[in-house]
């Protein structure tokens, strides 16, 4: 009954206020992530107000994506308020009802660990992200590396946007990651699989490591965790490996 409540308020654009990693909403949804996921600058132009003051164009916002759908299809973000992550991180901090500080300890401990960086918390004026550099000087997020944007753009979306039954679609997943960070990624996909026995997360790679290490696993039994792929080899073909 909750989950058809749930419906009918979402069809009528009335938002679900879900917590952040979190999902209590049971209808599926499919997430999907293309192989470019860049956090670009926002911004000053906005479609009829000209070159309007950023106070004026960023308010605390229902951010794009933030009700129920079947499905969600993250492409490379544009340069609109609405549709940033930075939106996304005010509006949760706004909500305070401890999504920011879940999705700041996710981030922290997945992408910033062992590094001097921190998300520490949103600027109010104008409003957006704040990154801590560790130098005593902050910055956007848009000022991260194309890897740390990467990781950002796929935990923020999948923590804010999944509900209990979710396909997670990832394409390149190792897009802008050096070997430790794809890996570290590996991880944390699979320990999100765990943490969610309804989750079924399909990636694509072109990685080597990342394809063997998850061929020579598929044979191990994992309680909760079902192993399902294949290392296909082109060499014969084309003198090159692949999925």
């Amino acid at each position: 009954m909750q989950d058809v409540s749930a419906a009918i308020r979402a069809g009528s654009g009335e938002a679900i206020n879900e917590h952040f990693l979190q999902p209590s909403f049971h209808l599926p949804t499919v997430l999907y992530f293309s192989a470019y996921r860049d956090i670009p600058p926002i911004s000053n132009d906005h479609p009829g107000l000209g070159q309007a003051a950023l106070s004026d164009v960023r308010s605390i916002s229902q951010p794009q994506h933030w009700n129920y759908a079947p499905l969600h299809a993250f492409e490379a973000h544009n340069t609109l308020w609405e549709n940033s992550l930075d939106n996304l991180v005010v509006w949760m901090k706004w909500l305070d009802n401890g999504s920011f500080e879940t999705a700041q300890k996710l981030i922290n401990e997945q992408i910033f660990d062992g590094t001097p960086k921190m998300l520490k918390s949103v600027r109010k004026v104008p409003p957006e992200a704040l990154i801590d550099a560790g130098d005593g000087e902050t910055h956007r997020m848009d000022r991260l590396s194309s890897g740390e944007k990467s990781l950002a753009h796929l935990f923020l979306r999948i923590g804010a946007h999944a509900t209990a039954n979710t396909i997670i679609l990832i394409n390149e997943m190792d897009t802008h990651l050096h070997i430790l960070w794809a890996h570290r990624l590996y991880n944390a996909l699979e320990d999100l699989a765990l943490e969610h026995p309804s989750f079924t997360i399909i990636m694509t790679t072109h990685l080597s490591e990342l394809l063997r290490r998850f061929a020579a696993g598929m044979d191990i039994v994992r309680e909760g965790l079902y192993l399902g792929g294949e290392l296909i080899e082109m060499n014969e073909f084309t003198g090159q490996a692949g999925v």
